[in-house]
């Protein structure tokens, strides 16, 4: 909510303009890659998927005797992790066209971009819990704001982010690609790493279920 207020509030005052010619003299590539960058930065905040083991707490035998594979369980909270940077991505796509007057093509581009990034840091930041879930604690905020996990993936997934902004900078500043070139360089980058991630939290989150105890 905050992020969407810091876009939405300028909408409204006689910045609006300023905004507006600053995304024209940037252009759409750069504006795609901006609101890329922007999605994926809120989604390394993503505590509600970094903790998604731990929050079973004394309920984790149900994952012990479900009926059904410990990959599709780990599939299912991944998807469940993805889903959640949904609940800012589109709203602050839609901000972008307000505030910077972007073209719909644009806000989708970088919209679809943002939510690769989120499903390559989400899947990579959630196997700190599948390794060494905090399962034991007094109530859901604690197994959230006071879990380890959460922190080391907010770090990792922060560090991701910023090392694709520098190799972005870089490409940009250092080449002589044109810019739509380089996203989908980025893109090509963040399809390669997202399958990585997703696989090992799939290999990992498997073995490490069949291993913890309920």
């Amino acid at each position: 909510i905050m992020a969407l207020f810091l876009f939405i509030i300028p909408a409204f005052s006689d910045q609006n303009n300023e905004f507006s010619t600053i995304a024209s003299s940037l252009g759409n590539w750069v504006m795609v890659l901006l609101l890329g960058g922007v999605i994926a930065l809120f989604s390394a905040m993503n505590m509600g998927a970094t903790t998604v083991v731990s929050r079973e707490g004394k309920a984790f035998w149900l994952v012990k005797s479900l009926p059904v594979s410990y990959r599709q369980q780990t599939l299912a909270k991944l998807l469940f992790g993805i889903s959640i940077p949904l609940i800012w991505g589109l709203p602050i796509a839609v901000a972008f066209m307000v505030v910077f007057d972007v073209s719909v093509l644009v806000a989708t581009l970088g919209f679809v971009l943002g939510m690769a990034i989120s499903a390559a840091i989400t899947a990579a930041g959630m196997i700190f819990d599948f390794i060494r879930p905090k399962l034991v604690w007094t109530n859901e905020a604690e197994a959230i704001k006071q879990n380890m996990n959460g922190f080391f993936a907010m770090v990792l997934d922060a560090v991701i982010v910023g090392v694709l902004g520098v190799l972005v900078y870089l490409l940009i500043a250092y080449t002589a690609l044109e810019i739509w070139a380089v996203c989908a360089l980025t893109s090509a980058v963040t399809v390669a790493f997202t399958i990585i991630s997703i696989a090992a939290l799939l290999r990992i989150g498997e073995k490490s279920l069949d291993k913890l105890d309920a």
